[in-house]
């Protein structure tokens, strides 16, 4: 049913979306194309970041954009001060960029200073798209489709394993990856639907070592695990501590006839290799591009990484209250982000779906129940632990690199960031001992909830039905507002 539904409603997604209307797609294509071409390292020019590229990229850019957001020829990808979001594309757009040869020899510099520092991973899936646009010499516009393509049909695949792969919350998973906000990167160029997908693979890999009594850990899982967390480590480096989720697994599953007395030494050197390796993999990728890194964005000033992190280490309380002010500022903002915003930010979905979408959630969550299957307390407060300590990361990259020195509040995070650490939040939430049997307030709407779950718990043909049904309506509504969005 996954495959179904993300491959009908991703394929109209990935056309009706029009080319570079998710955040930061120029840059994405852009550098993918520059990694196709063996240019793994991005360009310095003066003070712009980016490459030479064809300069038919350029013009098949700014032909579609009209005045929807564009990027200069030299800068980076900004909000262009004509823009108009009912602004809308027709068929006839497209007509003279069909046939626009590439010609590579005809080059010009392009900033895309926000995505130089991505390794070359999360671009493998456009780097088949690039390959077979070249065997049928592709212009640049169909070279681009190609790869949004190759990017929406890995994602499905990657996902499609985590789903099978994991043991418990499966419909969680379903519906997490099938949330518009994720089914809308996934079907763009964006670097961050191969994240998406490894993420959630490389979770629901660990859930599942942890959990299954009848699998215990050899040689092929333990390559496995390692293969899966250097792709997790080298897509996006703030989610390298997802990693320390190889904790849920009890040591008695790295013990076999022959060395039970070695259970605890092997396991402690697994684990021990697994973050040592991937940490140095971190380490290298920024060490490659860190003087592409250091480089303030040209639109900013009074930026510097150096002095910011000298600024936390010596204001951390007050670095705590810049956190806790940014998140109940801009707590609604995160959560429509995370369910659906689209375009440049401008097209969000009805609050009605976000908040729905995210109460189904909450309650399947509960409802996914499987006795066999129990997360004890010390656990939960090492998923919690893992899950605080990304969103954690994930802010601080931001204050170091994106806001001045000593700013109040955190700029530019956006709730999509916080999808590859879902999971652990719905891993949280799963409970096999909460029912209404026990609760405390009587009459109370926490136990009519409670209910409700009973009653969801002991009907799973009517779960499977919500679940698909509703998937229809939010994937359907999705299509509605991107449709009148761009071509109504």
């Amino acid at each position: 049913m996954f495959v179904f539904l993300a491959g009908c409603f991703g394929v109209i997604l990935l056309f009706l979306i029009p080319p570079f209307q998710s955040p930061d797609e120029y840059a994405h294509f852009y550098r993918a194309y520059q990694i196709s071409e063996g240019r793994m390292v991005a360009e310095i020019n003066d003070d712009y970041i980016g490459g030479y590229l064809p300069e038919s990229f350029l013009i098949t850019a700014m032909g579609l954009s009209k005045r929807i957001p564009y990027p200069l020829a030299i800068g980076v990808s900004i909000v262009n001060p004509n823009f108009n979001k009912n602004e809308k594309l027709t068929l006839s757009d497209f007509k003279p960029l069909l046939k626009l040869p590439v010609n590579s020899q005809r080059r010009i510099f392009l900033s895309f200073q926000n995505t130089t520092s991505y390794s070359p991973i999360p671009y493998l899936p456009h780097q088949l798209g690039f390959m077979i646009g070249r065997l049928f010499n592709f212009s640049p516009i169909l070279l681009f489709y190609a790869a949004r393509a190759c990017n929406l049909l890995i994602w499905i695949c990657v996902v499609f394993i985590a789903i099978k792969t994991v043991p418990i919350l499966k419909w969680v998973f379903f519906l997490l990856a099938l949330n518009p906000m994720s089914l809308f990167i996934a079907s763009t160029l964006s670097a961050d639907a191969f994240t998406n997908a490894i993420s959630y693979l490389v979770i629901a890999v660990f859930v599942r070592y942890a959990y299954d009594d009848n699998k215990e850990i050899n040689i092929k899982d333990i390559l496995i695990i390692f293969t899966l967390s250097a792709l997790l480590s080298l897509s996006k480096q703030a989610y390298y501590l997802i990693l320390f989720l190889f904790l849920l697994i009890p040591i008695n599953k790295m013990k076999t006839v022959k060395d039970k007395k070695y259970g605890r030494i092997k396991y402690l050197s697994v684990f021990i290799a697994l973050i040592t390796v991937n940490l140095l993999l971190v380490m290298s990728w920024s060490s490659i591009v860190r003087d592409i890194v250091m480089i303030p964005f040209s639109y900013s000033t009074n930026i510097s990484p150096h002095q910011q992190m000298s600024f936390i280490l010596s204001h951390p309380l007050t670095y705590c209250r810049t956190i806790f002010n940014t998140f109940f500022i801009e707590r609604h903002f995160y959560l429509y982000q995370i369910i659906g915003v689209f375009g440049w930010l401008d097209t969000p979905m009805p609050a009605s779906i976000v908040y729905s979408y995210c109460l189904l959630l909450v309650t399947l969550s509960f409802v996914d129940r499987d006795k066999r299957y129990v997360i004890p307390k010390v656990k939960k407060i090492l998923i919690f632990t893992i899950m605080m300590s990304t969103i954690l990361a994930i802010i601080t990259i931001g204050y170091l690199f994106w806001v001045p020195v000593g700013a109040d509040s955190i700029n530019g995070i956006q709730g999509r960031y916080f999808l590859p650490v879902l999971p652990l939040l719905m891993l949280l939430l799963y409970n096999t001992k909460i029912s209404n049997q026990n609760v405390i307030f009587k009459n109370s709407v926490f136990e009519k909830h409670l209910k409700v779950i009973e009653y969801l718990r002991n009907n799973k043909t009517v779960v499977d039905l919500s679940i698909v049904s509703y998937s229809f309506f939010a994937l359907g509504c999705t299509l509605s507002v991107l449709f009148h969005r761009y071509w109504a």
